[in-house]
């Protein structure tokens, strides 16, 4: 991993956003898959803005907490709770790691990210993005993509309900196929941010300016 991390858990911090997973064969996808695709698309195009609480799971039963900001076009903010020292700004351009307990900084660009097309001005499960799968079972879709042409990226898998159509948590599956849970709990969308959650001003060990 490009952070070191201090405590275990924070390893998966940084799954969510440098995954490197080879992705499966893309699936044909039937017409009733494509109505769900096409529906899932138009659902996360109109979410603008959302909050959360999470709680991430990896495959072993390691379990972090926090919170998540998302403001499109390119913006979002990952607190995770102690003892996880990551926190993750996304400025629009720059995808920004800080390790609280090392007051260690590390850039990169947005694009490192598998679910990057989260925070695009559209949303469209096209192009650079292809659709390897889609499930539909028990009153729940999930959609798994990955990017063109790079299956060295990682793939992602989105879970939604449907009644009413909601994000509700993503798979990511390492380069070993450990695969790691976000569940997104008390998900708010159409909510008004502070833009300083996307700012990040390095003030020293134990936090940024804006962390909260």
């Amino acid at each position: 991993m490009i952070v070191r991390i201090c405590a275990k858990l924070a390893g998966l911090a940084a799954v969510i956003i440098i995954a490197s997973a080879p992705a499966q064969g893309a699936a044909a996808l039937s017409r009733e898959d494509k109505a769900a695709v096409a529906r899932v698309s138009a659902y996360l195009d109109k979410v603008r803005s959302f909050e959360a609480r999470f709680i991430q799971v990896s495959q072993n039963g390691g379990i972090a907490e926090g919170r998540i900001y998302i403001q499109r076009p390119g913006r979002m903010r990952i607190e995770y709770k102690p003892p996880v020292p990551l926190l993750i700004v996304s400025t629009g351009k720059i995808l920004i790691l800080y390790d609280r307990q090392l007051d260690q900084v590390t850039h990169l660009p947005l694009s490192a990210s598998p679910a990057s097309f989260l925070l695009a001005d559209k949303i469209r499960f096209s192009g650079r993005i292809r659709v390897i799968g889609v499930k539909r079972l028990n009153g729940r879709i999930t959609v798994s993509i990955a990017e063109r042409g790079r299956p060295d990226k990682g793939s992602l898998h989105l879970m939604f309900s449907t009644k009413p159509l909601k994000l509700r948590e993503w798979i990511v599956i390492d380069a070993q196929r450990q695969r790691t849970k976000v569940v997104l709990i008390d998900f708010r969308t159409g909510v008004k941010l502070d833009p300083k959650l996307f700012l990040f001003e390095r003030t020293g060990k134990g936090g940024d300016k804006n962390y909260r």
